[in-house]
């Protein structure tokens, strides 16, 4: 386990400054061999993707937690974020809406009502 992973300050419910800044600017991350847990759905496995910490610079994984975590919800919304799967889960509801075309549109649209 690394000394910066987001998943350490899950469940606290009082970050110091330097725990606040740790996470938002220096959280551990996956190198590109890393090997994301699967995890099951109905009759389909997924399993997080690398490429979604590129692209949303607020998400950050959690090996001790295996899973996704919003990092500003760790900071500044402590009560809010208990499981690593509420992001991965969000993700996985996301992938399954084929009618829309513009699923990026449609993921912010959802995390203002986050």
């Amino acid at each position: 386990m690394n000394a910066s992973d987001i998943g350490l300050g899950v469940g606290k419910n009082i970050l110091s400054d330097e725990e606040k800044f740790m996470i938002l600017k220096n959280t551990w991350a996956p190198n590109v061999k890393y090997s994301f847990p699967a995890i099951k759905q109905g009759n389909q496995t997924r399993c997080f993707q690398l490429d979604w910490l590129r692209r949303y610079n607020w998400l950050a994984y959690s090996e001790l937690q295996n899973g996704g975590f919003c990092k500003y919800c760790v900071c500044f919304a402590p009560s809010s974020v208990s499981k690593a799967h509420q992001v991965t889960l969000f993700f996985a509801i996301i992938s399954n809406v084929h009618y829309f075309k513009n699923k990026i549109f449609l993921m912010k649209i959802l995390l203002i009502q986050f």
